[in-house]
């Protein structure tokens, strides 16, 4: 069995490359377009919900396992400024913002497959993509590299790395919708743990209200808590679950931010990333299309955990803008550990 397998498949967009890489326990399937991921597996057991077929996930607005960028999470209208220059959002439409960087977002790109190599026991392989200036109104043209690396150590690694033309927004993540369980209507079995005691707390249109404490309240994580205890005590604006961003107090590659695990399969992810933030997102919507293994509409089947600046911080002075600059090389990246907890 090849550790590096490339497919050209037809879709309804197009050719599309489908890139399978396997190490002894992961097995992980890449899209070119939208440089997503379709398929992660550890031993068999899918970690990742996503549609039933390939055409509804490379279409789907619900961004599974997409790249995002190049703002990921609701930038607000009506304008944003960078060295004294404003911009108009190009804001979705009857909203006061515009998500995850519009029709035109890297999530609806098709990526070249630029690189693929083996680097003895790891496989790599690289999607580049340009966007031009005001694509989706963000000045300068962007040029993104997005690697996925299967390393000796048994984890999946994602690397960005961008350089523009103008000062422009770079903030790019994974849209991975994460679920560890054998069975994959719900999360509520799953525990989580994030190294955060500050979240953003948002109102009904996601603009930030305050910068808040997370000790005490159903937004500390600092200690794994059962979702199925807190999933139904917060609601935004008025559908139970998690749309919040948390603020880390570390974020480095020795140690995890976040853990997820499920108490009926022992499974388990760990994530590190030298990201600020982390938006978690419990799949509080019915999806649209069919789910792999998911037998309901959906709601709270699986979690996204969106490793990012801060949504909006262009907006605030107190938070990370991810503002790139000509002559300055974007890199950052998220890695994903699977493991049996037993």
């Amino acid at each position: 069995m090849d550790n590096i397998e490339i497919n050209n498949v037809e879709t309804k967009l197009g050719n599309v490359k489908l890139v399978t890489l396997r190490s002894k326990h992961l097995e992980v399937i890449l899209t070119s377009y939208g440089a997503g991921i379709y398929k992660f597996r550890y031993d068999g057991l899918d970690l990742v919900t996503s549609p039933e077929s390939l055409d509804d996930y490379l279409t789907s607005t619900a961004y599974y396992g997409k790249t995002i960028g190049r703002h990921s999470g609701r930038l607000q209208g009506p304008m944003f400024t960078i060295d004294g220059k404003s911009f108009r959002v190009m804001t979705d439409k009857n909203e006061p913002s515009q998500l995850h960087s519009g029709p035109e977002g890297l999530s609806f790109q098709h990526f070249q497959l630029s690189s693929y190599e083996h680097m003895g026991s790891a496989f790599r392989v690289t999607f580049s993509c340009h966007l031009k200036a005001f694509t989706d109104g963000f000045p300068g043209h962007l040029n993104v590299d997005v690697t996925y690396e299967l390393t000796k150590e048994e984890t999946l690694k994602i690397g960005y790395k961008a350089t523009t033309s103008e000062p422009t927004i770079c903030n790019l993540t994974s849209h991975l919708y994460l679920n560890l369980g054998q069975h994959k209507e719900t999360i509520k079995r799953h525990k989580l743990y994030i190294n955060s005691d500050r979240y953003l707390k948002i109102d009904e249109k996601y603009q930030l209200l305050s910068i808040e404490n997370t000790v005490s309240t159903v937004f500390d994580f600092r200690l794994p808590v059962l979702l199925e205890n807190r999933i139904h005590q917060v609601k935004q604006p008025d559908i139970a679950g998690y749309d919040h961003c948390f603020l880390l107090n570390k974020h480095d590659d020795r140690e995890a931010v976040l853990t997820l695990s499920d108490t009926e399969s022992d499974m388990a992810v760990d994530i590190y990333t030298d990201y600020p933030s982390i938006l978690v997102y419990t799949h509080n919507h019915p999806a649209i299309v069919p789910l792999h293994d998911v037998n309901t509409d959906g709601v709270h089947s699986s979690i996204a955990i969106e490793c990012q600046y801060p949504p909006d911080g262009i907006h605030e002075d107190l938070l990370a803008s991810g503002i790139l600059r000509p002559g300055e090389i974007e890199h950052k990246f998220i890695t994903i550990r699977p493991y049996l907890t037993k």
